[in-house]
């Protein structure tokens, strides 16, 4: 979706002031939202973790093409390869960092969507443990549950790493 927004400029300019909006909200403004759309339960969560992450990645991947494009649209007008080969040989891997950063980001945001969506919609997961753990005082707990999601980002963000390191092997990662 984002390379399309990047490659289009009308679109581009349709979406970029809603984007921009949406960016500079906190993602959890929109769980009140989300539940009177969807009411409590997994679905209010997961729609506004989905539509958190598809922010940072569509932003990511138009910038990435719309920086990109003309100087990569030379290469491929002097070695005279067409449009679609160009796309996959010469735009795209120039993009893959842009559209990694965006993934990248987007998984912390998921990540701290979830949490603060399980504390605030229902007590389940991790975050509800933490609500639970902290309203009968359980101090222990409410470090432990933190120390675990601090481990799941972090080892989350490695694995991340890895993959960025395997698919963007040029980039001396």
């Amino acid at each position: 979706m984002g390379i399309i927004g990047g490659y289009y400029k009308k679109l581009y300019r349709v979406l970029e002031l809603p984007l921009d909006f949406f960016r500079s909200l906190p993602s959890l403004l929109l769980i009140p939202l989300s539940v009177l759309f969807f009411g409590i339960g997994p679905l209010a969560s997961f729609s506004v973790i989905s539509f958190s992450v598809f922010v940072y990645v569509f932003i990511n991947s138009a910038y990435g093409i719309k920086y990109n494009k003309a100087s990569f649209s030379e290469i491929g007008k002097l070695y005279k390869i067409d449009k679609i080969r160009e796309f996959w040989l010469i735009l795209l891997p120039s993009i893959l960092p842009n559209i990694f950063a965006g993934i990248k980001m987007g998984f912390s945001i998921a990540f701290i969507v979830t949490i603060g969506s399980e504390m605030l919609i229902g007590h389940s997961g991790l975050g509800g443990r933490i609500i639970d753990s902290y309203m009968i005082f359980n101090t222990k707990e409410v470090f432990s549950i933190i120390i675990i999601v601090g481990m799941f980002g972090y080892f989350g963000n490695k694995i991340l790493n890895v993959l960025e390191k395997k698919f963007i092997h040029w980039k001396g990662y």
